[in-house]
């Protein structure tokens, strides 16, 4: 029992000893103070005690020269430190919601939404979906080291497009294509098919109005494009093209409703259990 005291008590004395360490204070800047306990963890990841010592004291210089700059700050701008002070708290107010918000929407809210949902959406508000840029329905591809004598093949199964066609251009594409789109749904503006082909010998306009295919050479690639699909500046964007911005629409539309039932039913119940009360 006796051995056992003493144990305790020397245990206790050992805690009482690592609180002391940690509240005796290694920096002071006026009235505020740096605590060793406020140092847990720096330096802890060193690869020498050396630099494990560097980096405590570049921790303690660091907050050394913050407090001084916060002094400075706050002693030459009075008039506006009660300003900077309400909007601190009104900040701190407005993420405290919108983390609980977002916590339970991403917890609560339904993101699927039906085609038919987005194909609705898009029949009655199709006016505000028009094109500021004209758009165009292609397939291409890039073409490096592909056989010569399998060209000809490749080119008809472009130009002549079909779900066995298809199916054999995109094969083909997967081996000797650098990038390559073979889906009748993809809708590009000039400026995207620039990224990935090369345009500059290619009037586009000519081309997409009569649904045409090009070819053309740049210095490593043969690259070949067959357009589907062309839509004039001022015309209704493809629902193809619009599809995900639709989907984000309705789903953001869904979010505030969801929030706003919520604000609904907390000030109810406040109100029901009489936790809110108006005076005059």
């Amino acid at each position: 029992m006796l051995i056992a005291l003493v144990a305790v008590s020397c245990k206790s004395k050992e805690k009482r000893a690592q609180q002391v360490a940690e509240e005796t204070p290694v920096a002071r800047v006026y009235e505020r103070y740096l605590y060793k306990a406020d140092l847990k963890g720096v330096g802890a990841n060193a690869a020498t005690p050396e630099d494990s010592l560097t980096a405590v004291k570049n921790y303690i210089d660091r907050w050394i020269r913050q407090e001084l700059v916060l002094r400075y700050a706050q002693e030459n701008l009075p008039e506006e430190l009660e300003d900077i002070e309400t909007q601190v708290e009104k900040y701190r107010r407005q993420l405290i919601v919108y983390t609980y918000e977002r916590e339970l929407v991403a917890q609560k809210l339904d993101t699927t939404v039906a085609e038919t949902d987005i194909q609705n959406y898009y029949d009655k508000y199709k006016d505000a979906f028009a094109l500021k840029t004209p758009l165009f329905n292609i397939k291409y591809a890039r073409l490096r080291n592909a056989p010569p004598n399998r060209l000809d093949s490749v080119k008809r199964w472009m130009q002549k497009p079909s779900y066995e066609n298809n199916s054999k251009l995109t094969n083909f594409c997967r081996q000797y294509a650098v990038r390559y789109e073979t889906s009748d749904t993809v809708w590009f503006t000039k400026e995207d098919i620039a990224a990935v082909y090369p345009i500059e010998n290619i009037d586009w306009e000519t081309v997409g109005y009569r649904n045409g295919f090009a070819e053309t050479l740049d210095s490593t690639d043969l690259c070949l494009v067959k357009v589907l699909g062309y839509k004039f500046k001022g015309a209704d964007a493809p629902l193809a093209y619009v599809r995900n911005d639709i989907y984000n629409i309705i789903i953001n539309k869904r979010k505030l409703d969801y929030i706003d039932r919520v604000h609904t039913a907390i000030y109810d119940d406040a109100l029901k259990s009489k936790k809110i009360e108006t005076y005059q």
